[in-house]
């Protein structure tokens, strides 16, 4: 199908009936209270409201013909979609709501025995909600944002039949999780000298619930809970004792929260770490700066995501413990230090190297599923003291596995990770490719416009992937292609 029409899927029947929609609203406000000169306190209240609704024909299984499915439904014309007489529609409705508080207070410049401290604490309090319905359709109808079905099908599919008897549609499911997430931290700048020396200490404590009220035909009540507390300390250090550079390094015990919509058994793990890096930062000279660092990582319970579903559910697991190292490199460029003209060139790139492997398991030793070796990007441009801005970029996206066995060619696989015979059938609304995604360079460019007259107003216009390029951007439920050329054009305001 990709090679026959790689951004449509031309060869399927009522592709035309698939639509989407997304509801998003966003509200943040806050507030700063510069009590005195040396203690501040910042507060936010935030909350995000997200329905992204999506509606498909459901195909079922179909016949593979040299290695394609076949799409004329002659055994089982009922289950080919023809709006009003055969074939469903499901849906995929989520509904996501976020919403929460967070102060952080700040006491600067304290002078004891001759140290300079910056004390710095927090709170934050987040709560997270998502309910995750899959509707039906009736036999025929055609389901969108005015129309989303229903938990229940009323209906039976025509040609569906067990013993002499039509049976009806199966339930849809229902699934509902919430979630809270509490969290603490306070850390410490103490100025010794030429070194700043930052501990710090942040808590996590995050519940999360599952609810499953109905699944297929049987009408459920299952309720699973998890509760996480984490301690995770850090120490960082910065030195000034150079002329224009800065020497800086950091240790520190990261997390990633377990998943909680997964097809594997509910709670996963939270992947947690130690986060190590080292660099400098450096005005080599006049327009010209630099910085670069080393990192390695040690991770626990690897969160990794695979490149296909179960049951309509995709598939979060840890996989084993892993290790990853690398560098990270800037550099940018000005001209107009050197020529003093109002007319700025510059030249900026950037670069990084990454090595992820497993260090246990039955994976000892493979990759990390979607993280490539190497990534960068280099963009000339030229702007003024007028407000004008105009720039290209080259930016380069390294290859990367997508399963745990990293395969390299791609293979059309069942939800066992193994080979579909190409002779036999294949559920196609969600198939599972396996393989290594091949590296992309894009071309974009950006140009944007500040009037002089109009300080707080910039006109701007973006294209992404302007030599229209095809390439993979991940095997997630199949092949998925990158974006055509985009352009995309917007005004922004301050007040």
């Amino acid at each position: 199908e990709y090679e026959l029409a790689p951004r449509k899927k031309s060869r399927r029947f009522s592709q035309e009936f698939n639509n989407f929609n997304i509801d998003y609203y966003k509200a943040d406000i806050m507030h700063t209270f510069q009590v005195s000169d040396q203690f501040s306190i910042s507060t936010k209240l935030f909350g995000t409201d997200l329905e992204r609704a999506r509606f498909t024909v459901e195909p079922g299984e179909v016949e593979l013909e040299d290695g394609l499915p076949d799409w004329s439904f002659e055994e089982n014309p009922g289950a080919q979609f023809v709006a009003g007489q055969s074939g469903v529609m499901i849906g995929r409705d989520r509904h996501y709501r976020t919403y929460g508080a967070e102060t952080r207070m700040e006491l600067a410049d304290l002078e004891m025995g001759g140290i300079r401290h910056t004390i710095q604490w927090g709170v934050r309090f987040e709560r997270n909600f998502l309910d995750n319905r899959e509707p039906i359709g009736d036999v025929g109808e055609v389901l969108s944002w005015g129309n989303q079905g229903r938990d229940f099908a009323v209906s039976p599919i025509p040609g569906e039949e067990e013993d002499g008897e039509i049976e009806p549609l199966a339930a849809s499911s229902l699934e509902t999780y919430r979630s809270s997430a509490v969290s603490g931290f306070i850390q410490n700048a103490i100025e010794i000298g030429y070194w700043t020396v930052t501990p710090g200490l942040r808590v996590e404590n995050y519940s999360q619930l599952r609810h499953i009220v109905f699944e297929d035909a049987e009408p459920e009540n299952e309720i699973a809970r998890d509760e996480t507390t984490l301690v995770l300390p850090s120490i960082s250090f910065l030195y000034n004792g150079l002329e224009s550079t800065q020497i800086f390094a950091n240790v520190a015990r990261g997390y990633t929260p377990a998943f909680a919509r997964t097809a594997e058994d509910f709670p996963l793990e939270p992947e947690t770490g130690i986060n190590s890096q080292i660099g400098f930062r450096s005005q080599i000279s006049d327009g010209l700066r630099i910085e670069a660092s080393g990192f390695y990582n040690i991770i626990e319970d690897t969160v990794v995501q695979l490149p296909f579903t179960i049951d309509d559910r995709n598939v979060v697991l840890n996989a084993a413990d892993s290790e990853s190292y690398g560098v990270d490199v800037g550099l940018r460029f000005d001209s107009s230090p050197h020529t003093g003209s109002a007319v700025n060139f510059f030249v900026q790139a950037a670069y990084n190297y990454t090595s992820a492997k497993f260090t246990d398991g039955e994976f000892d030793g493979n990759r990390v599923p979607e993280v490539p070796n190497h990534a960068g990007s280099v963009s000339l441009g030229i702007e003024n003291k007028a407000g004008w801005h105009a720039s290209a970029t080259m930016s380069h996206f390294g290859g990367f596995f997508t399963d745990l066995l990293n395969t390299r060619g791609f293979i059309l696989a069942n939800e066992d990770r193994e080979p579909v015979d190409l002779n036999g059938d294949l559920e196609v609304r969600e198939p599972a490719v396996l393989g290594r995604v091949p590296a992309h360079t894009l071309l974009s460019a950006r140009i944007a416009y500040s009037p002089p007259s109009l300080p707080y107003m910039t006109l701007w216009l973006q294209g992404r992937n302007l030599t229209d390029k095809l390439y993979i951007v991940d095997l997630e439920n199949g092949i998925r292609p990158g974006a055509a050329r985009t352009v995309t054009g917007g005004v922004r305001l301050k007040f």
